[in-house]
């Protein structure tokens, strides 16, 4: 049974991260088809790449100097690409990415190139075949998703690939210009390409404990202080004895 797998940020965050993802795919050979996010972040204090890319291009949209910015996000990448001892480099990438920025190709280019560039890295580490979205997911001229014409060129590409890297989140008009899913979209490209080769998907849960989000920490710390604001008392390695009800509704614990 032919397998379609998804990676969240967090799960290609580093090379570590990679290796992990790894051994989880060639850990079952019918695990033909990865879909990779962009690098998310390595810890609580770090920048997703997708948000470096958004902050990159707004400079680059003003007119200001970007290149301490672009060179940044390559040192993320090259510090996975070193970690894995991979012989792969990111230079020739990272000059049309340049130039188009100083095109002002628009900030749907600018946050596609983190799915793009962790895809390639991807495909090397692996030893499958890189598959540029942007030539299989298509949209229209007014930027609505094609689905169509999307199901028909991933069938049609992937039935001559037995293994490959499809980047996730973007694809592009007939004309090249890339557009973007929203956040997350990295989920819709997986059911794409399995519902493309009728595959089953499956999304594989990120090794980092996480509330489905790398800003998990953000939203439990917001729940936190809505609870202590309604005069909630928050305990701790404490057992609980009864729940009490009332008029059918949860009104404390003991």
């Amino acid at each position: 049974m032919i397998k379609v797998v998804k990676f969240g940020g967090s799960s290609l965050a580093s090379a570590e991260q990679f290796a992990k993802v790894g051994k989880i795919i060639h850990a079952d050979k019918e695990r033909r088809y990865v879909v990779p996010s962009a690098p998310g972040k390595r810890n609580s204090k770090d920048t997703k790449v997708t948000d470096m890319l958004y902050h990159c291009y707004e400079l680059a949209e003003q007119s200001k100097a970007f290149n301490k910015q672009l060179n940044q996000i390559k040192d993320r990448y090259n510090e996975i690409i070193y970690g894995l001892k991979l012989d792969l480099s990111l230079d020739e990438d990272f000059e049309i990415i340049k130039k188009q920025f100083v095109a002002k190709a628009g900030s749907m280019y600018a946050a596609s190139r983190g799915e793009y560039l962790n895809g390639k890295i991807m495909a090397k580490y692996l030893g499958y075949e890189f598959v540029d979205a942007a030539n299989v997911i298509r949209f229209d001229k007014d930027g609505s998703f094609d689905s169509e014409t999307t199901n028909e060129l991933l069938a049609t590409y992937l039935d001559k690939i037995e293994r490959a890297v499809i980047p996730g989140f973007y694809g592009a008009m007939k004309n090249g210009t890339v557009v973007t899913f929203s956040r997350g979209g990295s989920d819709i490209t997986g059911s794409l390409v399995a519902k493309a080769i009728n595959a089953n998907l499956k999304l594989i849960e990120c090794p980092i404990r996480h509330l489905g989000t790398e800003e998990g920490y953000k939203i439990y710390a917001r729940l936190q202080k809505h609870l202590l604001d309604l005069g909630v008392e928050i305990l701790f390695n404490t057992m609980v004895a009864d729940i009490l009800v009332e008029d059918n509704a949860v009104t404390g614990f003991v």
